[in-house]
């Protein structure tokens, strides 16, 4: 199950974040990617005797999953190859985000019914498409739903954030909502992590997850963050990308002589400098808890 929060700051851009974990039965794990960078390639149709590709637009994506993992995870592969060489015909094909979401829809839809035939209902999934629309010339979110009707498996295509600044998807979306309306300034990353906190909701969990809609580009950042151990007041901080630990108590890729480039958020320094006055020690490792 997962929780997926989408938002626009009053004047900023659009930012998604997502939490990491993938339900099996009664057992979880959270190592679930479910925001990623999704590249796209659009190029001028190829006139007849010619085999010469000539790109016209090349932009990142962005996706989020919620809901289904077989069904989120093999149209998002799908989407990877059918995105990024994609051919239109001027002025019949829609190149606005409007068209890009028609299109991830059909790949979706074609793998929703296919999955929905072997395992039903819990075929069910969600994708959250944001992108820099090449017609609008600004940032759009689409939200496309697997709905069943009378037996038929069809997307739903709706465009988000038109009249609010906040959107939440997935089995925590009750909670994140009441957090929202709390404290309705809070940051999406603040309200997953909150949720993922909170034992009311079982099925979200794990590292946050954040993309951020820059420029003309999606960008999955990795992120910064803490757990804490109030009995012994110490805390534990670690940078994690998809979910995963990259650095912190260990390094994902060891020894290797490889490391990961990637920017992080470093979105909880308040929270770790603040515990940190009132006596907590950071620790290496938070394996003796």
């Amino acid at each position: 199950m997962t929780l997926c929060v989408v938002w626009r700051p009053k004047g900023g851009v659009i930012q998604v974040a997502a939490d990491s974990r993938v339900s099996f039965g009664s057992d979880a794990a959270d190592v679930a990617v479910k925001v990623t960078a999704l590249p796209m390639r659009l190029y001028h149709a190829t006139p007849h005797g010619s085999d010469e590709l000539r790109l016209a637009y090349e932009r990142i994506l962005g996706l989020a999953v919620v809901g289904s993992l077989p069904t989120t995870y093999i149209a998002k592969e799908l989407l990877q190859g059918v995105l990024g060489s994609l051919q239109f015909a001027e002025g019949i094909a829609d190149i606005s985000m409007n068209g890009v979401a028609r299109v991830v829809a059909t790949v979706f839809r074609s793998v929703s019914r296919d999955v929905c035939r072997a395992i039903f209902e819990r075929g069910r999934g969600q994708l959250i498409l944001v992108g820099h629309c090449l017609e609008h010339r600004t940032g759009r979110a689409f939200l496309l739903s697997v709905e069943t009707t009378s037996g038929k498996v069809d997307v739903e295509i709706s465009e988000l954030l038109t009249s609010n600044n906040y959107a939440f998807f997935g089995s925590g979306a009750s909670a994140a909502t009441a957090l929202h309306a709390a404290n309705p300034d809070s940051p999406g990353y603040r309200i997953v992590r909150a949720v993922c906190d909170d034992p009311a909701v079982p099925s979200v969990g794990g590292n946050i997850q954040f993309g951020i809609l820059d420029s003309e580009d999606f960008r999955v950042m990795g992120i910064r963050d803490y757990r804490v151990n109030s009995h012994l007041k110490e805390i534990y901080t670690a940078f994690y990308m998809a979910g995963v630990e990259l650095y912190g108590g260990q390094n994902l890729l060891g020894d290797s002589g490889f490391a990961v480039r990637s920017a992080f958020l470093n979105a909880f320094e308040a929270d770790i400098l603040s515990l940190m006055n009132q006596g907590y020690a950071v620790v290496n490792s938070d394996a003796h808890w």
